[in-house]
Order: C-alpha cells, then sequence, then structure tokens
C-alpha cells in the first residue's frame, strides 16, 4: 500500500527538473532510434540493462548510450516512489466514487508509471500532468472491460444437443466460443452456484434468438414473489453477476 506523502513547493520543483532532465535524454536517444518502439519500451529496457550491467554501455537499436548517461536515465527509478506518494490524494479524488477502488488504485499507479519517462517540461505540475495521464488511462481501461463483457456476451451459446426441461433448476448447459474449451469446462459451468434470479436472466438471454440487450430481456423475466417485472437494476445486477462467475472459472 502506498501512503500519502505531500511534497514541499521546493522540492516538487526539485522533482519537477530532475524528472524533466532524465526524460529529455531519454527523448534524445529515442528520437534517433532506427526500430520504431515506445519511449517506455526503450526505458524499461535501458533499466533492464543496467540491473545486470552497471558500468556497460547499452548499444541496440543502431544508437549507443554510454553508462554514465544510463546512470542519468535511471536516475528515475530513485525518484518514482516518492512522486506516486506525492499523488495519492489525486488518485483517490479521482476513484472516490467508484466501487473497486483498490484495482483503480492499482491502474492509476501503472498509469503514473507508464507517463513519468514522458514527462519533459518542468514547467507543468506534477498535479497536473499526471492527472490527466490518469483519466486517459483509466478512459481506456474501463473501454477494454466493456469491450470484454461484450465478447463475454457473444460468446455464450446455448448447447444445440441440450433440451431445456423447464426445470429452472436444470438450466440449458453453456459453452465457452474459445479455442480450447473441452468437456471438462462445460461440466464446470453447469456446477456454477447461481441464484434463481441469475438463472432466470442466463436463460431469459439463451432463450432470445436475436441480439436483445439484457434490458429488453428483463421484460420477460417475473418475480414470483410479486408477480411483477423485476426491475431493471436487480436483473443488471444479477446480469453482472453471472458474467463474473463465468469469467472466473474461464480465467
Amino acid at each position: 500500500m502506498i501512503i500519502y506523502k505531500k511534497l514541499s513547493d521546493n522540492r516538487r520543483i526539485e522533482l519537477q527538473n530532475k524528472l524533466a532532465n532524465s526524460n529529455n535524454l531519454l527523448d534524445f536517444y529515442h528520437s534517433n532510434l532506427v526500430q520504431k518502439i515506445t519511449k517506455f519500451e526503450l526505458f524499461k529496457e535501458i533499466c533492464n540493462f543496467k540491473k545486470s550491467n552497471p558500468e556497460d554501455d547499452f548499444e541496440k537499436y543502431n544508437i549507443k548510450i554510454p553508462f554514465c548517461d544510463i546512470n542519468k536515465i535511471t536516475y528515475v527509478k530513485t525518484i518514482e516512489l516518492e512522486i506516486l506518494q506525492s499523488l495519492v490524494g489525486i488518485i483517490y479524488k479521482i476513484n472516490i466514487n467508484n466501487k473497486n477502488q483498490e484495482d483503480l488504485f492499482s491502474e492509476s499507479c501503472k498509469a503514473v508509471l507508464k507517463a513519468m519517462p514522458y514527462y519533459i517540461r518542468p514547467d507543468i505540475k506534477f498535479s497536473t500532468y499526471f492527472y490527466n495521464c490518469i483519466k486517459n488511462h483509466l478512459k481506456c481501461y474501463f473501454r477494454k472491460i466493456k469491450n470484454n463483457e461484450c465478447d463475454l456476451y457473444q460468446e455464450m451459446i446455448l448447447d444445440k444437443n441440450h433440451v431445456y426441461s423447464g426445470n429452472r433448476n436444470h438450466y440449458p448447459m453453456i459453452k465457452l466460443v474459445r479455442k480450447n474449451y473441452d468437456d471438462e469446462i462445460i461440466e464446470k459451468i453447469n456446477k456454477i452456484d447461481f441464484s434463481k434470479l441469475e438463472k432466470c436472466v442466463l436463460e431469459g438471454f439463451l432463450d432470445s434468438k436475436n441480439k436483445l440487450g439484457i434490458n429488453s430481456l428483463a421484460k420477460k423475466l417475473i418475480n414470483p414473489k410479486t408477480n411483477k417485472p423485476y426491475t431493471r437494476s436487480a436483473i443488471s445486477d444479477a446480469w453482472k453477476s453471472v458474467k463474473s462467475k463465468i469469467k472466473k472459472l474461464a480465467a
């Protein structure tokens, strides 16, 4: 767990200058690369090279970086924790309304570390620069999650050989359409402990012959206790739970 530590204005300015100086040197070598790789990838390679070759020059991608410059470039590693600690407050501020704060905190820290080699203007405050980097990273992160959920939605199909009995305790067999699925996986899926509502939602989806959204399917599902349709939020929560349980099994 990273604990927040406030930077004094003098220390912040000092770190901004040091980080920018290191990255401007990295930027110079990166601009001379023949092979196209990102600055972050080059930075990682240089850091890994230094671990096993602390006094050697780096020669790769048609460039040569003397070990004295390598030390200047990798100096970033000695101050990255201090920078991360100073940004903890910003990270929590960005993620304050999200339920999965632990996962998002980790993703936010990744965003900071990936963005560090690109900081080359010491006149821009850390709070401004990394705030935007974290926000952009999380947008991509949420988009990826959404795409994965859509993929999962499309990957679930009804086993054509199964005859549905109408008994809610014997819901249809599911297949995950992947390259390496087998009967053992299918058997495990059938043993997942779905709640009654989750089973109804899953069956409603599987019984649908078209690509209706879950909200459209929800209109057909009746709560046996009230004889009225379930609320949209109840159906949505149940559907998320179904996908989560299947994804955990497939992981």
